[in-house]
């Protein structure tokens, strides 16, 4: 069994590296399952009690079976941890996905990007959805050093102040209106540097913003137009911010471009952004592994049933009555389902850990509880029912006994 299980481990580890997430499942499914077959020996630490007590049978009985409890525990904690490690990788990687959604906009928020200005269209657009003067702002046409997106200038600190929807602080407005730069991230090193492509380089002091919406993580900084004008960089794709926009004015957003006649592509308002999600493909995954689990419980409480009809009449002999004997095989059975869903948990735990840790591409932990908690009742409530119908299968042969 040691030998197993050394062996399942180390080809987990060896392909738990790779990024695709289907293999990093498969890798955490050898590592718990090296763990299961190793947990499997905890039958051999049972403790083995004497005495006239249901569960002192229970106990023996699982002892003893050897082979057929053993594997009966190998196979439900396998199947058990690779549902669980299933369900858990594909939720930390849909969370982590998740994560690196960026909205190109804050909520509330309208852009209208022209490709060239057409300020009477402006004012019609304006007027349509009932807003004040729109909020403009420009892309530098430069690239910054650590290639971490554009870099935007605004007109005013004021109109920043409408753009990242929350007043600027002391320091901020003192970097910006003294020719510096407002930092989107720390990643910049305490300054915006910019190049063109023909050679002209700028080093902006910055000052990092520490609230800022999602949608500006895509850029690397802002700076006022004169700044950026004094500094002779080019400004390019020009554009008009409508900021505070209700629901009903989002929704003319979208009819704008068609009553107003012009391209809908000039326009965008904010959309609550697609997330990722466990799919149903896995659920299904999950959900055979689960029938599986739970046959494996029935086909051992049927072998328990037939173990213990030649006892019957013997146990019965000795002042052994019907709810004693339930009590015993009612035992067997939880006591395997038992061990197997606290191996399973523990093998799953280390593995998704170990997997994640050495993976080449981090994912973000995200544990589904109550899908969990869900199979775990499951296999509980079939069990249960397992060990009722081998109760029930004692009765015929035994009635006149009881």
């Amino acid at each position: 069994m040691l030998g197993i299980a050394s062996a399942l481990f180390i080809a987990g580890i060896v392909i738990s590296n790779e990024a695709d997430i289907n293999t990093k499942i498969l890798a955490v499914v050898l590592i718990s399952a090296a763990l299961c077959v190793a947990g499997s020996q905890w039958l051999r630490v049972i403790p083995n009690r004497h005495g006239p007590s249901p569960w002192v049978l229970a106990v023996r009985r699982v002892r003893g079976e050897g082979r057929g409890a053993t594997v009966t525990l190998i196979a439900l904690s396998v199947l058990l941890s690779s549902g669980f490690a299933l369900i858990t990788l594909y939720a930390s990687d849909s969370a982590t996905s998740n994560e690196q959604i960026v909205e190109r906009m804050p909520p509330g928020q309208a852009y209208f990007e022209p490709p060239e200005p057409d300020d009477a269209l402006l004012r019609q657009i304006e007027d349509y959805l009932g807003v004040d003067a729109a909020t403009p702002f420009a892309f530098i046409a430069a690239d910054t050093a650590q290639m971490n997106g554009l870099a935007i200038a605004v007109p005013s600190a004021s109109d920043v102040e409408r753009l990242i929807t929350r007043p600027l602080t002391s320091g901020e407005r003192s970097a910006l209106q003294s020719g510096g730069a407002l930092l989107t991230t720390s990643a910049s090193g305490g300054s915006l540097k910019l190049s063109t492509d023909d050679g002209h380089e700028v080093d902006w002091p910055g000052v990092v913003m520490q609230d800022v919406p999602a949608s500006f993580r895509r850029l690397s900084g802002i700076v006022l137009q004169r700044t950026a004008e004094n500094a002779d960089l080019p400004l390019v794709r020009r554009t008009w911010a409508f900021t505070g926009l209700t629901a009903s004015q989002l929704e003319k957003v979208d009819s704008a471009p068609q009553d107003l006649g012009f391209d809908a592509q000039w326009l965008e308002g904010y959309r609550v952004p697609d997330t990722y999600s466990v799919s149903d493909e896995v659920l299904l995954m999950l959900g055979v592994l689960m029938l599986v689990g739970a046959c494996v419980i029935v086909a051992y409480s049927a072998g328990t049933t037939r173990a213990l009809r030649p006892r019957v009449s013997g146990l019965m002999a000795v002042g052994l009555g019907r709810g004693w004997l339930a009590r015993a095989v009612a035992g067997e059975i939880s006591l395997v389902v038992v061990l197997a869903i606290v191996t399973a948990a523990v093998a799953a735990a280390l593995g998704v850990t170990i997997a994640i840790a050495i993976g080449a591409v981090p994912l973000h932990l995200s544990v589904p509880w109550g899908l969990i908690g869900l199979v775990t009742c499951s296999f509980l409530v079939v069990a249960c029912g397992a060990a009722a119908m081998s109760i029930r299968r004692l009765r015929p042969e035994e009635r006149n006994g009881w």
